[in-house]
């Protein structure tokens, strides 16, 4: 962690790219996953020791790839927030418009995340959020610096 020479600390922007391993964020970094279209964003923050981790998840043809990466990342933020109280933003998950040119999600896939998800965390322990807007131009964002994790319509 560096102080710039104007007393602010240096951020380093963390992005995570569909199909990387899970990114641990912390203080004073930002972490950020955008374009979700049919893959899944998790972030999970604890806003109490202002750390969290984020994942940008395919939606490969073996979906045990992707869950194997989302529970890896769900058993460190078990380990790493012990009982703390911890915010879940998940995202994503769009197939292709209907023939109707409707936007739909895939329930599979979301029954799935859901699933790992609640398996790690009790429902007393976690406020687990899944956004709705558009969301092939969805950005989640862990900022430690600002103590707070967001999801926020963008154009890319």
């Amino acid at each position: 962690m560096e102080n710039t020479s104007d007393g602010y600390w240096k951020s380093t922007k963390i992005d995570v790219e569909q199909d990387m391993p899970f990114e641990q964020i912390a203080f004073p970094d930002v972490g950020c996953t955008g374009g979700m279209g049919p893959c899944i964003g998790v972030g999970i923050y604890c806003k109490k020791l202002n750390k969290g981790f984020l994942i940008h998840i395919s939606t490969p043809s073996n979906p045990n790839q992707s869950d194997d990466q989302l529970n890896k990342m769900c058993k460190a933020a078990v380990d790493a927030f012990k009982d703390q109280r911890i915010e879940i933003l998940v995202a994503g998950g769009e197939v292709m418009p209907d023939e109707d040119g409707d936007t739909r999600f895939s329930d599979d896939k979301r029954a799935s995340v859901l699933f790992i998800i609640k398996k790690y965390f009790p429902r007393h322990k976690a406020i687990v959020n899944w956004t709705e807007v558009a969301d092939s131009t969805a950005l989640t964002t862990i900022d430690t610096v600002m103590r707070r994790m967001n999801q926020e319509e963008v154009d890319f």
